[in-house]
């Protein structure tokens, strides 16, 4: 069984750290095959500190680190002096996953649009693909079960928490979308692949206990369509929120309901934020004022200590700028509250702040399981 180092992957000599070392191969994983490979992460991590005992034991000298692939699995590799070698399979069939992967169809539904075309280039290349535009794809053309990924922008509905829905995706209904697929495409019936709509909002939809008649989900209504029409066999997905894809090919995703609290949230804050700008400003504007008066008055004694010191009415201004100074410095104070929550939670909705999740979807289907064997293998 001969071990073929990875394509663009130099061998090193291990870090001293086991997680940073396989976080550093799970990024150069998923830079040679795309997001959501299913790897062997324990064992990798056994094997990178089961190396790093030996190094620290002087079992291992002039180690030297390589992730390459052996009967088609991914393997780590370490070797050393005298004949040293430790090795472990970390993805089970990857060169099969990775020319599954580039069976994906990646359609650009937005074309021209800069922040759909980066994306789209993003997802093709991190899935070994190219991207197709919405008019050119065939969808038929890599069989039934490959990915069908369509990017586009959402269009969402409702700005309160348990409202938000996309209402259109790529400017076109569910119904359009349905028509898109089967009318314009002709998707074929057996198709047992998953189509992901890959949009913000997509998959959101308002939150449990609403009448059934305002209850809406854009992913789940294409869904629905193209079950009745007798496509048993496929899923559909959509995102959970307002989504960025990352350059890895996964979405980065804020949940619709948690983007909607947390505005709700800075517009409640904000104008009682206001209102203690404004305050601050006061203070700040009556000091400044009060400054120069007391400057003034300093300046008719000429440099006389005597009589500067005895100026009843330069201390009372002084008096009053020190309790102003205090004034300042609490509302100063209260003010950097607001502003801290404020700005904690608009990070926290950017991209890559703390409320976003990776994948975060929802799917649809399958009703059915086809009873073929690749339908098994894919689904389970």
């Amino acid at each position: 069984m001969s071990f073929t180092i990875g394509k663009n992957y130099t061998a090193k000599a291990p870090m001293s750290n086991a997680n940073s070392q396989m976080t550093a191969i799970m990024e150069w994983i998923s830079g040679d095959a795309g997001a959501m490979i299913p790897v062997k992460n324990k064992e990798g991590l056994d094997l990178l500190k089961d190396v790093l005992e030996d190094i620290k034991d002087k079992k291992l000298t002039n180690a030297l680190l390589k992730v390459g692939t052996e009967s088609g699995n991914l393997v780590i590799r370490v070797e050393g002096k005298n004949n040293y070698v430790k090795s472990t399979v970390i993805v089970k069939a990857y060169e099969s996953l990775k020319a599954e992967r580039a069976k994906a169809t990646v359609v650009n539904a937005h074309v021209g649009n800069k922040t759909i075309d980066d994306s789209a280039a993003a997802m093709a290349k991190a899935k070994g693909t190219t991207v197709k535009s919405a008019a050119d794809v065939d969808l038929n053309k890599k069989g039934s079960t490959a990915p069908i990924i369509i990017l586009a922008h959402g269009s969402p509905t409702g700005s309160l928490p348990g409202t938000v829905y996309a209402t259109k995706f790529a400017r076109k209904t569910p119904e359009q979308i349905f028509d898109f697929l089967v009318k314009d495409k002709k998707l074929a019936k057996n198709y047992a692949g998953v189509i992901y709509l890959d949009g913000c909002y997509t998959a959101a939809g308002p939150k449990q206990g609403k009448d059934a008649g305002e209850l809406t989900n854009f992913a789940g209504k294409v869904y629905k369509l193209l079950l009745a029409d007798g496509y048993k066999y496929l899923q559909v997905k959509g995102n959970l929120g307002s989504a960025w894809t990352k350059v890895s090919g996964e979405e980065s995703v804020l949940d619709a309901q948690e983007e909607a609290r947390h505005k709700a949230r800075i517009k409640e804050l904000t104008p009682e934020f206001d209102k203690l700008t404004a305050k601050a400003n006061d203070i700040k504007a009556r000091i400044t004022k009060l400054s120069q008066v007391a400057t003034n008055l300093a300046n008719k004694h000429a440099g006389n200590a005597e009589t500067l010191k005895a100026d009843v009415g330069l201390k009372l201004v002084k008096e009053e700028v020190d309790k102003l100074e205090v004034e300042r410095a609490a509302a100063d104070k209260e003010l950097a509250v607001f502003q801290k929550e404020i700005d904690d939670l608009k990070r926290g909705m950017e991209y890559g702040g703390e409320f976003h999740i990776e994948n975060l979807v929802g799917v649809f289907g399958p009703a059915k399981l086809a009873t073929e064997p690749w339908y098994k293998k894919l689904f389970g």
